[in-house]
Order: structure tokens, then sequence, then C-alpha cells
């Protein structure tokens, strides 16, 4: 079982993911950001979480913070603080490596446990199936280059369009 940082890096040898990033695959309350920011809503995190799963080829859990009105409460000491942050959160939920959820996703206000049987067979059967960095098994289209030579750290070029200098342009006109 890994813990990813973010930003997130899959790793072959990744099984089980849990997250542990502020964006991603560790979400603090999703309530926190609503309405003002939809990037960092529970919508997009999980998508993110889906997608971790799927180019992982890993078993991904989502977990998620709840906030409470009695946190609200204990936390916000203006008017001004208890609009910015709504109680709720949750949305946590496991993903398999085909980005499949496997269990219902708990609800905005719920905390709990999430269980779900895993088959790490299912990795190889996704492994196969994705290819995510682009057909590495298909010599027909995918080679790699390595040019040993020297070279220049900086050149100078110019487009067609860059070809007179300044001084010519004023002579010329």
């Amino acid at each position: 079982m890994t813990a990813i940082p973010a930003p997130l890096q899959p790793v072959e040898t990744d099984a089980v993911i849990v997250g542990a990033g502020p964006v991603g695959l560790f979400h603090v309350s999703f309530s926190a950001y609503e309405p003002y920011a939809h990037a960092l809503g529970w919508e997009v995190n999980n998508a993110i979480s889906r997608v971790y799963a799927v180019e992982g080829s890993c078993f991904v859990l989502a977990p998620c913070a709840v906030i409470s009105e009695a946190m609200i409460d204990e936390l916000c000491d203006t008017q001004d603080k208890h609009q910015l942050v709504r109680a709720g959160g949750g949305h946590a939920v496991i993903y398999g490596p085909d980005g499949s959820p496997l269990c219902d996703k708990l609800a905005q206000d719920e905390e709990g446990l999430l269980y779900a049987d895993i088959d790490l067979g299912a990795i190889g059967v996704a492994k196969n199936a994705m290819d995510p960095v682009g057909h590495y098994s298909r010599p027909d289209v995918h080679r790699l280059l390595l040019n040993t030579r020297k070279g220049n750290r900086v050149e100078r070029f110019s487009l067609p369009l860059d070809s007179e200098t300044p001084h010519e342009e004023a002579s010329n006109a």
C-alpha cells in the first residue's frame, strides 16, 4: 500500500493507493470550496482519483474529510468565515484498476468505512487493456532515439519573417 503525495506520480509496482495529497487523491472537505472553486469540488477530485486508478492500473482508496456544523461553529469566529464554509464534504469511494467504483460512494455528510473485495489479478488485466504512456509494446509506432553527440546549449535561429534585421528594414524604407 502506498500513500501518494501531490503531484501524483504513478509507480509501476503500486497495487493499492491510499490518497494523501491536497488535491486529487486525498480530499479535504469538498464543502470548503463550494461554490467558489468548482475545480476543487468532489466531482473533479473523484474524477482525478478514478483517472489515477486507470493510469496506474491500481486500486485507489479516495478518502475525504467531513465538516460538521459543530466544527464550523468551532473554527469560524466571524460571519464572513461562516459564509465561506459549508457543512458536508464526503464522497469517499474506492476505485478498481479499470476505474470502476468497487463500493457505493459515501454521501456528502456521511462518515464511515468503505469495504471492497479486491482481486490483485485485475491489475494485470487492466495493465494489458490500458496503455497510458503510449504504445510501449508497438515497435511499429514507437522508438527511442538517443543523440550522444555534443551540442550547443543555446542556438540562434530566425523564422522566415525574421530574415531581415531592423537595420536592413530601415535602409530599405
